[in-house]
């Protein structure tokens, strides 16, 4: 594939055409493994899919623009990180919700096949650190309904001080566009404090206690999957070998019967 090519062709068809080809490429080491030989034809055909992932890969990489906000500083008491200010970006966490964030670093591809990707500390939350790629960032957007930001509504914010989410309420909007919302102190006492649209999540939004993925799959666990996906295939193929051999001989004694030529009886035994 030729670099103007590539820079011709819109950044969401490469990235489809990068996955289809390393999920491709996935599947061809796997039948390499399983073979006795590397032909010399497979051996040409897998040089050439690395040469189409690794010119995808970097066109991809060279694009993408992220903010970075080096040595972060995090909260020793609450291993939070201390960012008070309005999130820059959010980041999709485990494919399901969209959280603020801050990004630190840019983590470099494991290889030429690889993208890069970027170090997001979640904010809210201890010690909630993920790498992610570039489409599981995005900047950050207000979510909130006017609803939801009315005085005396019930919500979840970013302790200034303790740079943790907790319980409040809503008391009011400020003139520079942040929340004053109020959170219960020592003994019961409301305290008020005032943060940033982004640190503060809506009642009608689950504030969990920690974040947690889905169970993944493990390494084995894909290569067994991997393994019985191609003994269906083989037995697929088997199956439609013999009922083409099948369907074969039946045509053939049609014909034969069409053209007068019965096949022989077998003789009865007495």
């Amino acid at each position: 594939m030729e670099d103007a090519d590539l820079r011709n062709t819109p950044r969401d068809v490469r990235l489809r055409e990068y996955n289809e080809f390393l999920a491709q490429l996935e599947e061809m080491l796997q039948l390499l493994d399983d073979a006795d030989d590397l032909q010399d034809e497979g051996e040409a055909t897998l040089r050439e899919a690395e040469e189409k992932i690794t010119a995808l890969a970097s066109s991809l990489n060279a694009e993408e623009q992220v903010q970075l906000t080096p040595g972060l500083a995090m909260d020793r008491a609450t291993r939070a990180p201390q960012w008070t200010a309005q999130a820059p970006y959010e980041v999709h966490f485990d494919g399901k919700r969209w959280y603020p964030c801050v990004v630190t670093a840019r983590v470099a591809p494991e290889s030429t096949l690889h993208r890069q990707q970027y170090r997001a500390v979640i904010l809210g939350y201890a010690d909630q650190v993920e790498e992610v790629l570039y489409e599981e960032l995005r900047p950050w957007q207000a979510a909130a309904s006017p609803e939801a930001l009315r005085s005396g509504a019930g919500c979840h914010a970013i302790h200034p001080e303790r740079h943790l989410y907790a319980p409040a309420t809503v008391e009011r909007l400020a003139l520079n566009g942040n929340v004053v919302v109020s959170f219960t102190g020592a003994e019961g006492a409301r305290e008020e404090r005032e943060v940033c649209l982004s640190h503060v999540m809506p009642g009608d939004l689950k504030c969990y206690a920690a974040l947690k993925k889905q169970p993944k799959r493990s390494a084995e666990e894909l290569k067994a999957e991997r393994l019985h996906a191609k003994r269906e295939r083989a037995e697929e193929k088997r199956l439609m070998k013999a009922d083409k051999i099948a369907q074969d001989a039946n045509d053939w004694q049609d014909l034969m019967s069409d053209m007068g030529f019965d096949p022989p009886k077998k003789k009865k035994k007495f």
